[in-house]
């Protein structure tokens, strides 16, 4: 898959209307957790994946994006809502890295996850396959 261009993939940051949505248009939902001020995997991440009009194309017909970005400012706070929602995301999922992808379905349960990765397109969309081409 070559790198064509950056985009802008549509990102939810509600649980509540990723899932509507989901649920309307029968898509399972993509989980990032991410903290693209500070962390240079997410950075990497944001630049090399979720930007490019490739990932877009890839993903409109199969998941949609639930993003939740930890903030500098807040890495520090633990009380602060940002961060206690990345809290109960990563301890659902186990997910103990940032960044950290977590495939789910409609009911919340976890298809598949990576939490360590070069942050490629090629990388990402190959492990995301291993779950599309089973179906």
């Amino acid at each position: 898959m070559s790198l064509n261009g950056t985009a802008q993939i549509k990102k939810y940051n509600k649980w509540d209307k990723a899932a509507k949505v989901a649920q309307e248009e029968g898509k399972d939902i993509l989980i990032i957790l991410t903290g693209k001020q500070w962390c240079a995997p997410c950075k990497k991440l944001e630049n090399n994946v979720l930007s490019t009009k490739d990932f877009e194309r890839y993903a409109q017909d199969s998941f949609l994006v639930f993003e939740i970005d930890l903030p500098k400012s807040h890495i520090k706070k633990p009380n602060s809502k940002i961060s206690q929602l990345i809290d109960t995301y990563s301890t659902r999922y186990d997910a103990k890295a940032f960044p950290s992808l977590i495939l789910v379905d409609l009911e919340g349960t976890e298809k598949m996850k990576i939490t360590e990765s070069n942050w490629s397109l090629e990388e990402v969309v190959q492990s995301l396959d291993t779950v599309y081409t089973k179906q």
